[in-house]
Protein backbone atom coordinates (compact mmCIF):
# COMPACT_ATOMS: atom_id res chain seq x y z
CA UNK A 1 0.00 0.00 0.00
CA UNK A 2 1.36 3.41 -0.97
CA UNK A 3 0.32 6.55 0.91
CA UNK A 4 0.33 10.03 -0.57
CA UNK A 5 -0.90 13.26 0.97
CA UNK A 6 -2.75 16.20 -0.49
CA UNK A 7 -1.62 19.71 0.55
CA UNK A 8 -5.02 20.10 2.23
CA UNK A 9 -4.02 17.27 4.59
CA UNK A 10 -0.86 19.10 5.69
CA UNK A 11 -2.74 22.35 6.27
CA UNK A 12 -5.16 20.50 8.56
CA UNK A 13 -2.31 18.60 10.25
CA UNK A 14 -0.41 21.80 11.06
CA UNK A 15 -3.51 23.21 12.80
CA UNK A 16 -3.65 20.25 15.19
CA UNK A 17 -2.09 20.71 18.64
CA UNK A 18 1.30 18.97 19.01
CA UNK A 19 -0.15 16.47 21.54
CA UNK A 20 -2.52 15.35 18.77
CA UNK A 21 0.07 15.42 15.98
CA UNK A 22 2.24 12.89 17.82
CA UNK A 23 -0.43 10.13 18.01
CA UNK A 24 -1.26 10.85 14.36
CA UNK A 25 2.36 10.14 13.48
CA UNK A 26 2.21 6.93 15.52
CA UNK A 27 -0.96 5.83 13.67
CA UNK A 28 0.75 6.54 10.36
CA UNK A 29 3.68 4.33 11.41
CA UNK A 30 1.17 1.59 12.29
CA UNK A 31 -0.54 2.07 8.92
CA UNK A 32 2.80 1.62 7.15
CA UNK A 33 3.27 -1.70 8.98
CA UNK A 34 -0.34 -2.90 8.63
CA UNK A 35 -2.67 -0.72 6.52
CA UNK A 36 -5.65 -2.89 7.43
CA UNK A 37 -5.15 -2.84 11.21
CA UNK A 38 -8.64 -2.61 12.77
CA UNK A 39 -7.68 0.21 15.12
CA UNK A 40 -7.15 2.53 12.15
CA UNK A 41 -10.79 2.41 11.03
CA UNK A 42 -10.00 4.05 7.71
CA UNK A 43 -13.15 5.35 6.04
CA UNK A 44 -12.64 5.92 2.38
CA UNK A 45 -13.99 9.27 1.13
CA UNK A 46 -13.73 10.82 4.61
CA UNK A 47 -10.01 10.46 5.35
CA UNK A 48 -8.77 9.76 1.86
CA UNK A 49 -9.45 7.95 -1.34
CA UNK A 50 -8.01 4.70 -2.61
CA UNK A 51 -7.14 3.78 -6.14
CA UNK A 52 -5.58 0.35 -6.39
CA UNK A 53 -2.65 0.24 -3.97
CA UNK A 54 -2.49 4.03 -3.56
CA UNK A 55 -4.28 5.96 -0.82
CA UNK A 56 -4.36 9.74 -1.04
CA UNK A 57 -4.89 11.32 2.38
CA UNK A 58 -6.72 14.64 2.20
CA UNK A 59 -8.07 15.25 5.71
CA UNK A 60 -7.13 14.89 9.37
CA UNK A 61 -8.78 16.38 12.44
CA UNK A 62 -10.57 15.81 15.73
CA UNK A 63 -13.45 13.37 16.16
CA UNK A 64 -15.81 16.34 16.49
CA UNK A 65 -14.61 17.76 13.17
CA UNK A 66 -14.81 14.28 11.64
CA UNK A 67 -18.48 14.00 12.57
CA UNK A 68 -19.16 17.33 10.81
CA UNK A 69 -16.88 16.67 7.82
CA UNK A 70 -18.46 16.87 4.37
CA UNK A 71 -16.60 16.29 1.16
Amino acid sequence: MIGKTHRRFWKAFEKLPVPIQNPAREKYALWKRDPFHPSLRFEERRNGSREGDIIVWFWIGTHEEYNRFRF
